[in-house]
């Protein structure tokens, strides 16, 4: 395995045992989501390293891996309004939707 290089070391927020690990699975996946490491242990021994998959290329990566900025949570977040049924015929819709602009 290799061994974190001192760039992830800034980004390992969470040293957690097995058990823990998959006891609160979803929450430490939450954390890895946000940018954040987490070292897994083994009756104290590190085993390895669950991080955030980083595309090279893509700038918002790197600001993210720097600590320079997060991921956005509002689009998770961000409310689905409900579907409105319109029992009209399409050039009744097409009329309304030219008399709102």
């Amino acid at each position: 395995m290799e061994q974190p290089n001192d760039d992830d070391q800034e980004l390992i927020r969470y040293a957690v045992g097995v058990r823990e690990l998959r006891d609160n699975l979803s929450r430490f996946l939450a954390e890895v989501k946000e940018g954040k490491s987490v070292v897994v242990l083994d009756h104290g021994h590190p085993i390895g390293v669950i991080k955030p998959w980083a595309r090279p290329d893509d700038p918002l990566e790197q600001l993210i891996r720097q600590g320079r900025a997060r991921r956005p949570e509002t689009y998770a977040k961000r409310r689905r309004e409900a579907d409105v049924e319109f029992e009209g015929t399409d050039e009744d819709f097409e009329r309304l939707v030219r008399e709102s602009r």
